[in-house]
């Protein structure tokens, strides 16, 4: 007799060898069943337990940053750094020089709108706004050409050319099309298999999607097809490099804002009214670069 209990499955097998042959089958099949549902949880259960990779990071530069910008979102483009600024009656589009911090040019929003993550898609900039159900469209010259309607919240925003991703605060990562802003598609972010929430800012880089998460000072890493997390940055020594300017909140003055320079392979990374603005190099894993490329 093999008497197998995992779970939900219990499969019995006993009898003489040369009992009914279709039964005899039926409790073979039912073994080898049990089996394989065993062999598969004893492999979810040990995928689980493993530790997210953290990768390295080097701070190699510091740039000045407004303190007064409200940074929600963040990308480089045409060797200038172009950011999103979010608050009622003070958001805005910005193309500034990297090294000085300079307002090169400027595009204010309606102050019934708080702007959100950005990306550029061909020749146009896209703009979230946060709750007003409208994605902004401008030249590259942050003219304003068109507007598309959204229908959830807006947050983070990266794409890679040829799709586009979208954040809403929760764990779903949404696919947008880049016809019309509409949602085409969607997947849940997990880590370990247990969904990670509070997605803000994104950076699609090198295949794999980089993410601010709301309120936190790491970023987490993830294939944007089947929102599996495969590597961290932490984070927490940036803050510690801050000279906090008059009115600073801990709790509003988050880590926010990720661009990608594929020029140098250097990481921005700012936060909401940071006083700087730190470029990273990353030790990125062999393996993560192979796997997307």
């Amino acid at each position: 007799m093999l008497h197998i209990v995992h779970g939900d499955v219990r499969v019995l097998l006993s009898g003489e060898i040369n009992c009914n042959p279709d039964e005899l089958m039926t409790r073979i099949g039912q073994w080898i069943f049990g089996l394989t549902a065993l062999f598969f949880s004893a492999n979810v259960c040990a995928e689980s337990q493993k530790s997210t990779p953290v990768w390295a990071h080097e701070i190699v530069a510091e740039y000045p940053h407004d303190p007064t910008h409200f940074t929600q979102g963040l990308l480089w483009h045409d060797d200038a750094l172009i950011e999103s600024t979010g608050l009622y009656g003070r958001s805005g589009l910005y193309r500034k020089s990297l090294t000085s911090g300079e307002t090169l040019k400027r595009y204010a929003l309606d102050p019934r709108l708080f702007g959100e993550g950005i990306t550029v898609h061909g020749r146009r900039i896209w703009q979230l706004t946060w709750r007003e159900g409208v994605i902004l469209i401008y030249s590259l010259d942050l003219e304003p050409l068109a507007h598309f309607r959204l229908t959830t919240q807006g947050w983070g925003l990266t794409g890679n050319g040829r799709r586009i991703w979208m954040t809403d605060g929760s764990a779903t990562l949404y696919e947008l099309s880049p016809d019309d802003g509409q949602i085409i598609g969607r997947v849940t972010v997990k880590e370990r298999g247990r969904p990670v929430h509070l997605l803000n800012e994104l950076e699609w880089i090198d295949g794999l999607i980089f993410a601010n998460r709301f309120g936190k000072d790491d970023i987490v890493i993830f294939d944007p097809d089947d929102g599996r997390v495969v590597g961290r940055l932490d984070l927490r020594d940036l803050r510690q490099r801050l000279t906090r300017p008059a009115g600073w909140s801990p709790s509003d003055h988050v880590l926010n804002g990720i661009a990608w320079r594929a020029d140098t392979r250097q990481l921005l990374v700012t936060g909401k009214s940071w006083p700087t603005l730190f470029a990273l190099t990353l030790d990125w894993p062999e393996r993560s670069r192979n796997e997307k490329q």
